[in-house]
């Protein structure tokens, strides 16, 4: 799979301001040259500022530095190295008092290399109240993991999995409604804070998305998948030694079954938190999420090794990459979670009802084309449809008779009759069926027999209106009544 670039969503981004803005220790965004682009309270606060504002526009970065070349030093390790932890220097307050500060910095290109922009936590060395341990549950946000991976796409969507190449089933109920584009953009949101791994489930076990997005994740499903020794993908998932799968298919169909969210234990060393998706009270599939932090302890890792069959070495790499997510953002995240699988059942159920629409429109359209009676909507005087039947019996064409009024085609004789007999019918009078004479394109006279009803059409009355030809009936009518009269005659 090809490197992906970090480049978060607007969502993404707005999601990490907020947590940000209100994180118990100092944030800054700055240029290269130092100039401030963003600031949460806790930065002003330490630097001995009431308020962000007021910081920003007394002071760029650079000059709160009171070491000279102090910023200029940070900024050419950050683009060495990218990342730069546990640099010292001494900062100026507002009253020009200084004090030593740790930063933790790290150097986000994704605009590229000349709009570079320095992310960095900022806290008081000389404070004792436990910033470092503060620092590192919130660092993750400025500093992802990083692997060869990458973590979520541009778009804020997830990637495809390297050992299950995610495609849309399109079998499902989930499958068929939704945009594959859009559910991986919804996945990828209710993912990115956390970085862990997500799958969407048919109501049947199959997958509609599925993507490891942390370097744990990846690492033990590939090797769980590798240890099936399967040759194919449904196989591997019949077999029960696809672990990470069999995870998925536990917690996923415990809370299809119980119709509630369900979280267990995952056989990696985390957790697996699971959410049904009902459309229509109905259940048709779930959306589950990794939670938590891998082990750390030797013990543990020995385990895994031996039960994914991956060497200690790179088990304990993928372990100590991930940074631990604080509670309340996990608390968040699952919260997330139950409005996307909401959100899915809610997008199912608008698809059903506007392809039930569809298909009876589609119904209906067969039904008025195919039909053996001329058939017309007329509104506000004026025919709206005909239908093929209306062309067959009148000799023009329905692009001819819209736009006309009815009487247009009528008789002149039958006209008073037909124009009395609409308005009733529009005044909400039931009519009886009656005959009148059609005028045709050819200049003949047909005899026709009508029926109708009114109807809303965009919010107005409408008449739709029946036409049967019974002309040849009038014809042998006529001749009977002839041939009666000769016979009376004699």
């Amino acid at each position: 799979m090809p490197t992906v670039t970090r480049q978060p969503s607007d969502h993404s981004k707005i999601r990490s301001r907020e947590i940000l803005e209100n994180a118990p220790i100092g944030f800054f965004e700055a240029d290269l040259e130092g100039r401030i682009l963003f600031a949460n309270p806790a930065l002003a606060k330490i630097h001995g500022y009431e308020s962000v504002e007021a910081m920003v526009a007394a002071e760029i970065f650079s000059a709160v530095c009171a070491d000279p070349g102090s910023w200029e030093r940070l900024v050419d390790l950050l683009k060495l190295q990218g990342r730069v932890n546990d640099f010292e220097c001494r900062h100026k307050k507002m009253d020009g008092t200084l004090f030593w500060t740790t930063v933790h910095a790290c150097l986000d290109n994704y605009a590229g290399k000349d709009n570079a922009v320095v992310q960095a936590f900022c806290i008081d060395a000389t404070d004792a109240s436990g910033a470092a341990a503060k620092l590192e549950k919130f660092r993750w946000l400025v500093c992802p993991e990083r692997t060869e991976k990458g973590l979520i796409a541009p778009s804020g969507q997830c990637p495809a999995n390297p050992a299950y190449k995610t495609e849309f089933s399109g079998t499902g109920a989930i499958g068929r409604c939704l945009d594959p584009d859009l559910l991986r953009q919804m996945a990828g949101e209710c993912v990115e804070l956390l970085g862990t791994s997500i799958a969407v489930m048919e109501k049947d076990g199959t997958y509609v998305l599925k993507a490891d997005i942390s370097q744990w994740c990846s690492l033990l499903d590939t090797a769980s998948r590798t240890n099936c020794m399967a040759e194919s993908n449904a196989m591997a998932m019949n077999s029960g030694q696809w672990l990470c799968h069999e995870c998925w298919m536990k917690t996923c169909t415990k809370a299809m079954r119980i119709r509630e969210p369900e979280e267990s234990d995952c056989p990696g060393g985390i957790r697996c938190y699971a959410v049904p998706i009902l459309a229509n009270d109905e259940v048709i599939g779930s959306i589950a999420l990794g939670l938590g932090s891998p082990p750390l302890d030797s013990g543990s890792l020995k385990t895994l090794a031996w039960r994914y069959r991956i060497p200690d070495d790179r088990l304990h790499a993928a372990a100590t990459i991930y940074d631990p997510r604080p509670t309340f953002l996990i608390e968040s995240t699952k919260n997330r979670v139950l409005s996307v699988a909401r959100l899915i059942g809610s997008m199912v159920e608008r698809f059903r009802a506007e392809d039930a629409l569809r298909q009876s429109e589609d119904l209906y359209r067969v039904l008025v084309a195919n039909a053996s009676q001329a058939i017309l909507v007329i509104q506000n005087g004026f025919i709206t449809f005909a239908n093929a039947y209306a062309e067959k019996i009148s000799g023009f064409t329905a692009e001819e008779i819209s736009g006309h009024p009815i009487h247009r085609f009528v008789h002149p004789d039958d006209q008073e009759r037909v124009f009395t007999n609409f308005i009733r019918r529009l005044s909400g009078e039931s009519l009886e069926p009656y005959p009148f004479r059609f005028i045709a394109r050819d200049g003949s006279v047909k005899w026709v027999e009508t029926t109708g009803v009114v109807f809303q059409l965009q919010g107005k009355d409408a008449s739709l209106i029946f036409l049967t030809d019974i002309t040849r009936h009038k014809l042998t009518e006529k001749a009977l009544a002839q041939a009666t009269g000769s016979t009376t005659g004699i």
